[in-house]
């Protein structure tokens, strides 16, 4: 009889499909804290998907799962141990052996966690986050023409974390990207940054940044159209009065020549 093909359910955990990357989970990852974690990214992944199971490796099609629930699952589990803010390094160790020995980079995918991680670890960027988030829904941002247009946001409950859902617009996310110079930190930019360039299809890139580049373009059109009419407005009024002044003036004196010629 022949054996069942092996595949990724909801007890197995992660199954590397390279004999590498099969050595390394068996070194690195053979403790029980790690087979916990492990089994339970597994479980997120198939649940988020709706499959009882998928095939063993990593499929590109469910690589950005594999980073997503690698990072909320270590988070939450290891909450009790001190905290961790970043995937399991260890099976963060057997993903990226089997993304590079499948031809993908496994950078692609742990990106926009790593630079979330970055932001976590700093106050100051969590608060321009923040600020961004509810600035853009709100629509209250100085720069950008496009404020009445409030983006999505998706909340994380698990780690209590707010990321900008994809079916944003392109007018929605160069909003995102206005609020954050607004708030002129570079660790909040990161992450914007590595989602544009990481989640989306570089058709999609060259439409957002287009966008911006229009907006802002409008924006800056706008901002020096308003400043001239202003400029002329005021240097009409200007001229009008200093004119009516020297106007009146001259009358002044001309009056008061003419009397003195008159004797009076």
């Amino acid at each position: 009889m022949a054996s069942a093909q092996l595949v990724i359910n909801s007890t197995t955990g992660f199954i590397p499909n390279i004999t590498e990357c099969v050595t390394l989970k068996n070194t690195l990852c053979a403790d029980p804290l790690c087979l916990g974690v492990d089994t339970t990214v597994g479980a997120y992944v198939l649940n988020d998907i709706g499959a009882a199971s998928i095939d063993v490796g990593m499929d590109p099609n469910f690589a950005p799962l594999w980073s997503q629930m690698a990072y909320v699952v270590t988070n939450v589990i290891m909450a009790d141990y001190g905290g961790m803010d970043q995937i399991y390094p260890a099976l963060n160790a057997v993903y990226e052996c089997e993304a590079r020995n499948s031809g993908l980079i496994w950078a692609n995918y742990l990106g926009v966690w790593s630079a979330t991680q970055t932001c976590r670890d700093d106050a100051a960027c969590v608060t321009a986050w923040t600020n961004i988030r509810t600035n853009t829904i709100a629509g209250t941002m100085d720069l950008g023409t496009k404020q009445d247009d409030g983006a999505i946001w998706m909340h994380i409950p698990a780690i209590d974390w707010y990321v900008p859902d994809p079916s944003n617009t392109d007018a929605q996310f160069c909003n995102m990207v206005f609020a954050a110079l607004e708030e002129e930190n570079a660790k909040a930019t990161y992450i914007l940054v590595s989602m544009t360039a990481l989640w989306f299809t570089a058709e999609r890139q060259a439409s957002i940044l287009a966008f911006c580049n229009k907006d802002m373009e409008d924006f800056v059109v706008g901002v020096v159209t308003t400043h001239v009419v202003k400029s002329i407005l005021i240097f009409t009024f200007v001229g009008l009065a200093v004119g009516s002044f020297f106007t009146g003036v001259g009358c002044w004196c001309c009056n008061r020549k003419s009397k003195a010629v008159n004797g009076v």
